[in-house]
């Protein structure tokens, strides 16, 4: 392939790449949630000994104390001191801390949840929940944490989802505690709007998957009252529902005694996403849903042989205009008589000569006559069917319809 093929391709390519690489859904069959951290001596990774300071491992390598890295040291808040546990998120950015010293507004068991990077700054609290019940699972919370990127977020497979839960009740027939609290905390988001309660499933929580985004989490319930049975909900973690039940024709699933449910996102289009949840013996939801995470590409000037559009870089690049990220067209940034502007790599644009960093020729549209250029096409012929231990012949015809040699 000529040089100039091969660089129009991969020019191409680019732009494609750019268009799909956009934040969204990420497909695929849910997953079990993330655990704490754990360091590869089995330990929390962090280590209290009274008053102000903790030690956390911040590097991950194992080690802790007042020995290691003086980055790995923190100033707790008063409120986090003496505490009963202080726990890391999977990534380490995120500080868990349970205490019964009495909290403002809390008499019982305080949950405290801090952002503790850069390390350079102090912690930051970001929830702050009072409890009237025990924390199950040992008081360990789960995350949603390592599915996400500390850049964009614009690239494709990673999510900016970044969430915890804390499941609370004694399942205590009679007890206030009885009935499961499932308490999810936005760890982007701080204080209430960044909080959600559900209290409507049923004692005895069993399995628990998420999707890959973390936007949506299935969740086995009512294994207590009839143990050979249970039943199904969905939880719609989008930023904007946060914590709300799916519902649908047929679903919750309740009652189930045969296979597990399991739950995947089949597909992801541009701003929609189809949730599949089935348990392989005929109970079968399936919904198309707006995707919460698709983040439309950024929008921009663009000035073209007739004036200026509104429009992405991509869809500019098509047009052959000068695009300016963020910009609107009023007042118009494409003021001033257009012409062809003629740049490097045969590429034109029709812009006024102020946004031209190429030849601009006034009045003119983009053509062979106003910036010369090749016009490679390739024409491939070869037999239908070739028996066997035979030679055959590829003919390959190079054409160039340009006014510039290609090469």
């Amino acid at each position: 392939m000529p040089r100039l093929a091969s660089r129009l391709f991969l020019l191409a390519a680019s732009l494609l790449l750019l268009t799909q690489t956009h934040a969204q859904s990420i497909p695929g069959a849910f997953l079990p949630l993330d655990t704490r951290w754990i360091d590869q001596n089995n330990s929390p990774g962090t280590l209290y000994l009274g008053g102000a300071d903790l030690f956390v491992d911040r590097n991950g390598d194992g080690f802790v104390g007042p020995s290691q890295d003086p980055i790995e040291h923190i100033t707790l808040p008063v409120e986090a001191r003496g505490a009963l546990n202080y726990f890391l998120s999977p990534t380490r950015e995120f500080l868990y801390v349970s205490t019964n010293v009495p909290q403002s507004g809390c008499t019982d068991q305080t949950l405290l949840f801090y952002h503790i990077i850069p390390a350079s700054q102090p912690p930051t609290l970001v929830h702050q929940v009072c409890l009237s019940c025990g924390v199950l699972n040992g008081g360990i919370p789960e995350f949603f944490d390592t599915g996400i990127t500390q850049s964009s977020g614009s690239a494709a497979g990673v999510s900016t989802q970044r969430w915890a839960l804390v499941r609370t009740g004694a399942n205590l027939g009679g007890d206030p505690c009885g009935n499961p609290r499932l308490i999810f905390l936005d760890l982007n988001r701080p204080g209430a709007a960044g909080r959600a309660t559900i209290d409507l499933l049923h004692p005895g929580i069993g399995t628990t998957t998420v999707a890959r985004s973390g936007n949506y989490v299935l969740m086995q319930h009512d294994l207590d009252s009839v143990p050979t049975d249970s039943d199904w909900a969905l939880i719609d973690l989008c930023p904007a529902t946060f914590g709300q039940l799916l519902t649908g024709p047929g679903f919750p699933f309740n009652d189930l005694s045969g296979p597990p449910v399991v739950a995947s996102i089949t597909s992801v289009s541009t701003g929609t996403l189809d949730l599949l949840a089935t348990d392989g013996d005929g109970h079968t939801f399936e919904v198309t849903l707006p995707d919460c995470l698709a983040a439309a590409a950024p929008l921009g000037s663009c000035c073209v042989a007739d004036g200026c559009v509104q429009t992405t870089q991509a869809e500019c690049a098509s047009l052959m205009g000068a695009w300016q990220q963020g910009a609107s067209c009023t007042p118009s940034p494409c003021a001033g008589v257009i012409g062809a502007c003629c740049l490097p790599g045969y590429v034109c644009t029709q812009v006024p000569q102020s946004l031209c960093n190429g030849t601009w020729t006034s009045g003119q549209p983009c053509g062979l006559a106003t910036c010369p250029r090749p016009l490679v096409s390739l024409a491939v012929s070869a037999p239908a069917t070739v028996p066997e231990r035979s030679v055959f012949t590829i003919s390959v015809t190079v054409r160039n319809d340009g006014n510039v040699a290609a090469s």
